[in-house]
């Protein structure tokens, strides 16, 4: 067999198209199935950041509680059960409760709802031949018959 057709060899190219092809159908359906496990991971930790940090909140507010905080407990008075103390000089809030602005203190306790990450995906013509159950099994096929060929090719005596 002389040195150029052992290196230009057609049986080369059958394998190697076969098993790019092969790894494509192997490799990107793992690839949107991580991307999507990522994006999920992503979501959960920002939605338990925010849980801590209600968490926190509330535990700051219960400490005040059971310290007593007079500030904290005339403006949960006042919000929560609509009551002003006798000697307020603010007797008018309950009528002029729905001009005012809320005194809701629980209200402000609650952090802002922070923004869930989007999943982005790289839409490209391979994803989508390789994500298409059809399409996929006949590039399954044809990697396969390619690889075969090669081999076979490779195999045959001169």
């Amino acid at each position: 067999m002389p040195i150029a057709r052992a290196i230009f060899d057609p049986a080369w190219l059958f394998l190697l198209s076969g098993l790019t092809t092969l790894a494509a159908c192997v490799l990107v359906p793992a690839q949107d199935r991580f991307g999507e496990a990522r994006w999920q991971r992503d979501r959960a930790q920002t939605m338990l950041a925010h849980a801590q940090l209600t968490a926190e909140r509330y535990e700051m507010v219960n400490a005040a509680l059971q310290r007593g905080d007079e500030s904290l407990i005339r403006s949960l008075v006042a919000s929560q059960l609509n009551l002003v103390p006798a000697d307020s000089p603010d007797q008018r809030a309950i009528v002029l409760a729905s001009s005012r602005p809320s005194a809701d203190v629980l209200g402000s306790v609650e952090p802002e709802i922070p923004a869930l990450p989007i999943r982005r995906v790289r839409d490209t013509r391979l994803r989508r031949l390789v994500m298409d159950e059809k399409i996929r099994l006949w590039l399954l096929l044809g990697g396969s018959a390619c690889i075969a060929i090669g081999l076979f090719r490779r195999l045959r005596p001169e």
